[in-house]
């Protein structure tokens, strides 16, 4: 009976064992698991499995079963690995770093109801001025880039700076990869991601802040994770 070590939502700097019915069939790490918890009901909580072994300091017969929630994908280990550096950095239970780190609808252990894919015309392809000197310096840097490196784009408002961003993004997404624009604020969102989705109009761009519904955040979170999300 394999048993799981669990990070909860408590403010208790530790790991909590539980049992679980049956065999793994597939590793549990980074698996979302309701438990019982304390004198919690209505379904107890939710963590997530970060252990499993043999045995436990706690006696078996005091050891209460962990249930994996089914349909969500475990959460890979350089996620888990971000989550315990900042447990470590802020000095913070890693269980209440895990949840903050989720969206708040899989907090909850529930999956988002998938959307109906859309159809209609192909858009057509977007078209764009060549790029002025600075600009084709900028992203020749960048192009050039082995490995992980910062730049520093410098320049006025209206300058195009974010064309260099554009083209960047364009040159991961034809080597098969995803890319990640943060954005200063909210307010400025709907703009930016109108821009990004007409100029790459095949990519799945998905947004992610406080102001998006639960659900769409939920996918949008599963979508960059398990690659079908191109731009986030």
């Amino acid at each position: 009976m394999p048993i799981l070590q669990i990070a909860l939502d408590v403010p208790l700097p530790r790991l909590f064992d539980y049992r679980l019915d049956g065999e793994l069939q597939d590793s549990p790490i980074g698996r979302l698991a309701q438990v019982p918890f304390g004198s919690a009901s209505q379904g107890g909580k939710i963590g997530m499995v970060l252990g499993a072994v043999k045995t436990s300091d706690q006696p078996a017969d005091k050891l209460k079963t962990a249930t994996l929630i089914d349909g969500l994908p475990a959460l890979p280990a350089d996620w888990l690995e971000l989550c315990r550096f900042c447990a470590r950095y802020y000095h913070h239970p890693l269980g209440q770093v895990i949840a903050f780190a989720l969206p708040p609808l899989l907090r909850k252990g529930k999956k988002p109801r998938a959307l109906k894919p859309k159809t209609g015309a192909v858009p057509p392809a977007p078209s764009f001025n060549e790029a002025t000197p600075d600009q084709v310096t900028a992203i020749e840097a960048i192009a050039g880039a082995s490995g992980f490196q910062a730049f520093l784009l410098h320049g006025v408002t209206g300058s195009g700076k974010t064309e260099v961003y554009l083209r960047a993004i364009e040159a991961v997404l034809a080597a098969g990869g995803q890319a990640l624009m943060l954005v200063p604020e909210i307010a400025l969102t709907p703009q930016l991601e109108a821009r990004v989705s007409a100029r790459f109009p095949g990519a799945h761009v998905v947004s992610a802040h406080s102001g998006v519904a639960d659900a769409a955040r939920a996918r949008a979170f599963l979508a960059a994770l398990d690659g079908r999300a191109d731009i986030v």
